[in-house]
């Protein structure tokens, strides 16, 4: 592995900053699933109050990336 990627991947704070992420995108795509709640979107295609799939895929999405670099980052703090 790169040495300056390393480096990066054993910052301490890249673990819980990825950690944060993941819930906080977790979050928000569960939020995107509920009907009858209001949603924030930036294209108005969809009522206000419906579900909006997109959104919630898109958030998932970003929650497993982020679960991706906290298990690099946590398996690159290990190494010596």
């Amino acid at each position: 592995m790169n040495t300056q990627l390393l480096a990066i991947l054993k910052h301490p704070a890249l673990f819980v900053v990825s950690i944060i992420g993941t819930i906080l995108c977790l979050l928000l795509g569960i939020y995107y699933v509920l009907p009858g709640v209001y949603h924030v979107s930036l294209s108005h295609s969809h009522p206000p109050l419906d579900p909006k799939p997109d959104y919630a895929a898109a958030f998932l999405v970003l929650a497993v990336i982020c679960a991706g670099v906290a298990v690099l980052a946590r398996r690159a703090g290990r190494t010596k």
